[in-house]
């Protein structure tokens, strides 16, 4: 984490960068000041007022979100291109899809319980490389600046993985998701050669054994904290993604889950509540309200408070979600599933067609329409 003199440092070059890419876009001062505002003001609804804005650095670049590409690239600024657009709009065609979570296997050595991709777990591969690199044309095409591969494990197919890397426009931000499962250090620096920008991994508590029951497998805890370590060597960026169940929601375990972030020197927790799908989707997993509400206060006191600027930034869409809506189901983000079927998020399920066969334009369109099953107001469009 960038700390003291150095962080306002950051944030000014940051805002310099934003002023601009919106002078490139306007062409005026005053209207590209005014989009910057219209934007400022819109994320103090989603984030807060940050007295203490927190900056990570790997990689080479300068980290605010893992869901938003580090400065300086060009993915930065393609990112703020296509936020400006959405709130004071410079051009007809606006491409407001940011991020991509796109699954190129169905194969996993574990059985975790809360598993989004149970379903199709462990079943014949129903993508070759070559269909996988058309649909991360046609993703790249639409606009995105970011791409997230997940799986099952992502990292079973590392040959086609790099590939992909390897093809992708370097206008395009990436991050695996993995369980740490064939994330050696030779194979981290590969990655990072081929183009990653960092990795999310699935570490779902403090406790080794309570994890490995989660995931169902008695080397998920270790296969996690090695390979953090040498994610950490490759000067990849790091992320930790937690699933909390009812069982683990208490300020005792999410501090302990935070000081474990911090030693293994991640940048960001991202929380993601239990679903009613995969696996879970026959279960009552909800969190309930007293547990989101301490969710919410966690992610609030380590991301504002000056006494957690060590600390790594908590991400957690579900309290975003509640009071603006959602953001996926083609706002801002798709999921796209192991057999090439585009869903509104990986926990929001239900297709609208496959992207090797269809247009891309017109499957995001019905996505849109459609929109998400549970949360019905949409974030700004």
């Amino acid at each position: 984490m960038i700390l003291a003199l150095k962080r306002y440092l950051v944030l000014f070059r940051g805002m310099f960068t934003i002023f601009l890419v919106a002078l490139k876009c306007y062409k005026n001062t005053f209207k590209a000041v005014t989009a910057i505002r219209l934007h400022a003001d819109f994320r103090k609804k989603v984030h807060g007022h940050q007295r203490y804005p927190k900056y990570y650095h790997a990689n080479g670049k300068y980290f605010m979100s893992m869901n938003i590409p580090g400065f300086p690239s060009v993915a930065f600024d393609k990112f703020i291109r296509n936020e400006l657009n959405i709130f004071y709009p410079y051009k007809s065609q606006q491409a407001h899809l940011q991020l991509a979570v796109f699954s190129i296997t169905s194969q996993c050595p574990l059985k975790c319980r809360h598993c989004f991709e149970w379903d199709r777990l462990n079943g014949s591969e129903l993508l070759s490389v070559d269909q996988l690199k058309i649909i991360q044309k046609k993703i790249e095409d639409y606009g995105v600046c970011q791409i997230q591969y997940t799986g099952g494990e992502p990292m079973v197919r590392i040959n086609e993985l790099i590939e992909l890397l390897k093809l992708k426009s370097a206008s395009t931000d990436s991050w695996v998701f993995s369980s740490g499962y064939n994330l050696t250090l030779a194979n981290a620096n590969q990655l990072k050669e081929s183009g990653l920008t960092g990795i999310v991994l699935s570490l779902d508590h403090w406790d080794a054994a309570k994890h490995n029951d989660f995931r169902r497998n008695e080397h998920a805890f270790d296969w996690a904290v090695a390979a953090a370590g040498n994610v950490v060597e490759a000067d990849l960026a790091l992320s930790l993604s937690i699933c909390p169940t009812r069982e683990f929601v208490s300020k005792e375990n999410l501090f302990k889950y935070l000081q474990l972030a911090h030693r293994l020197k991640a940048g960001f927790i991202q929380i993601l509540e239990p679903r009613k799908v995969g696996r879970f989707k026959s279960e009552d997993v909800s969190l309930h309200p007293e547990q989101m509400k301490m969710l919410e206060d966690f992610m609030l006191v380590v991301n504002n408070n000056r006494k957690y600027r060590r600390m790594p930034t908590v991400i957690y869409p579900g309290y975003h979600q509640r009071i603006l809506g959602c953001a996926g189901a083609g706002h801002r983000y798709i999921y796209v599933d192991s057999a090439g079927n585009i869903h509104a998020c990986p926990f929001c399920q239900g297709t609208t067609g496959n992207c090797l066969g269809n247009d891309m334009f017109e499957l995001i369109e019905r996505l849109k329409t459609r929109g998400c099953h549970e949360f019905q107001k949409v974030l700004i469009t």
